[in-house]
């Protein structure tokens, strides 16, 4: 606390019982200096919400709802957030890429770690993902889950729908992997001008079985870049 002569500039002279007292405006001041004080030095609850305790590198789980910030900013930053019911919020990517967007606003189970990058351009905690997961499925949805991050090398490939299936007349990009799964490419235009042998740094996404789609999981391009012979 403040000692009690903190405000002697603004005491009356001592009355004959000995008491002192505080002119009004000066009162007031005395009760905003002490609210400001306590404010200052007592930790609000939102605050303490806010602020994961998890260490770092623990592999956690957890229900959250996707959230992405609705602007870019002036570095042309778009945050990419889990919102966990008690108000913590985690960051999971700089740009609102195309396996985030379908899954904003949905509540997800979340399987991953904390980290911290280097560099860092949003000061926040953050998280690496594993697995989203949708957490109840609805005719709506498009994509129901997004897997890890990975790098693959292959080659672009474009496949057709066999005679008398419901793809018939169908094309569609496949990267083919030179060691690992192959696939189809959920957001082949991220290529752009990019043909034959490529590096892709990818996410696996599920899309909803209430969609009309190609069996099996699709690689949302993050990056790409081609590989010179």
């Amino acid at each position: 606390m403040m000692p009690s002569d903190a405000w002697d500039t603004d005491r009356e002279t001592a009355p004959a019982n000995g008491r002192t007292g505080l002119r009004g405006p000066a009162l007031l001041c005395n009760h905003l200096a002490m609210l400001l004080l306590l404010a200052c030095t007592s930790p609000t609850l939102e605050a303490t919400m806010l602020i994961p305790s998890d260490p770092l590198g623990t592999a956690l789980e957890f229900s959250a709802t996707v959230r992405i910030d609705p602007r870019s900013s002036s570095k042309r930053l778009q945050g990419v957030w889990l919102e966990r019911a008690d108000g913590t919020r985690w960051l999971i990517d700089y740009r609102a890429r195309d396996c985030w967007r379908p899954l904003e606003d949905i509540a997800v189970t979340a399987i991953g770690e904390r980290y911290e990058p280097q560099g860092q351009a949003i000061s926040a905690p953050h998280f690496r993902v594993s697995m989203l997961q949708v957490l109840t499925v609805t005719p709506e949805a498009t994509v129901v889950a997004v897997g890890p991050e990975q790098v693959m090398t292959g080659t672009l490939q474009t496949s057709a729908g066999a005679p008398g299936t419901k793809s018939e007349g169908s094309t569609w990009m496949v990267f083919q992997n030179a060691d690992g799964p192959s696939g189809p490419l959920y957001n082949p235009s991220a290529l752009g001008s990019l043909t034959g042998a490529v590096t892709l740094t990818v996410r696996e996404v599920e899309l909803s079985p209430f969609s009309t789609h190609i069996g099996g999981p699709q690689f949302c391009i993050l990056n790409a870049r081609s590989v010179t012979p």
